[in-house]
């Protein structure tokens, strides 16, 4: 539970969120009845403390879990956060834009949102904003791991992991075939059939051959419109059950 300090905390947040209109400390702070400056001080204090966010997340988790069911789409996204004009802020980054075609000062970005297709609802799951250069950065594919796995643990293994480009790697797909943590994924991969392929029982196979192989759920082809004949942006399932083959992806 959270203490009475963190409920206020939690509170003013909040309210003043919902007052202001706005994210900004200096803008909440003034919609809250009191001295600004202490009020802002003191907010920010508090905004510093990793163990109060890691409280507030452990608790929203529970809250949605009833919303994901077994044919949730549970979108993972790679992104950035520009902040060209920024000087001071810690562990500012080098990031590509991808839109832009440009590299730029900013941050990388991860967000985690599950969709039931017959409900219009969004329900975010996870967002983290990492740097390469902050200390405890090890690589973006233990920010990708560990959000997946905060999200299993509060969700239970339901939906289907979806990951769009930059998600063909091997390490993301035997982490999410194994059995370890929360167990096996059933997960869905954007791949490039001219340069990718996956070794099945020794042999190399393009993910065109792979998918005419293997069975998979009619229905969940025809809800996420996939056709017969994979180019070489098209979304690519690997279904949690009969798909033992990944010994190894290069």
């Amino acid at each position: 539970g959270f203490s009475r300090p963190e409920k206020k905390w939690i509170r003013d947040i909040y309210r003043g969120m919902l007052k202001s209109g706005d994210v900004k400390l200096s803008e909440i702070s003034r919609s809250i009845q009191g001295d600004v400056r202490l009020i802002e001080n003191r907010l920010s204090l508090n905004l510093m403390e990793r163990e109060i966010s890691s409280k507030i997340y452990d608790s929203y988790l529970p809250w949605v879990r009833d919303l994901i069911q077994e044919d949730t789409l549970i979108s993972v996204d790679l992104s950035d956060v520009r902040k060209e004009y920024a000087r001071e802020m810690e562990y500012l980054d080098k990031v590509w834009d991808g839109s832009e075609g440009e590299v730029h000062e900013g941050y990388w970005f991860l967000g985690i949102i599950a969709h039931n297709e017959d409900k219009e609802k969004i329900v975010p799951l996870y967002q983290e904003l990492y740097s390469q250069k902050a200390p405890d950065f090890e690589s973006e594919n233990t920010v990708i791991l560990n959000s997946i796995e905060k999200v299993k643990k509060g969700i239970g293994n339901k939906g289907i992991v979806v990951i769009d480009r930059g998600g063909d790697r091997r390490i993301l797909f035997k982490k999410l075939h194994s059995e370890e943590g929360s167990g096996r994924s059933t997960f869905l991969i954007r791949m490039n059939p001219d340069k990718r392929h996956l070794e099945v029982r020794g042999r190399r196979l393009y993910p065109q051959q792979v998918f005419r192989r293997y069975k998979y759920s009619v229905e969940l082809k025809k809800k996420l419109n996939l056709s017969p004949v994979l180019d070489n942006m098209t979304l690519y399932l690997l279904k949690r059950t009969g798909v033992d083959f990944l010994n190894a992806y290069k």
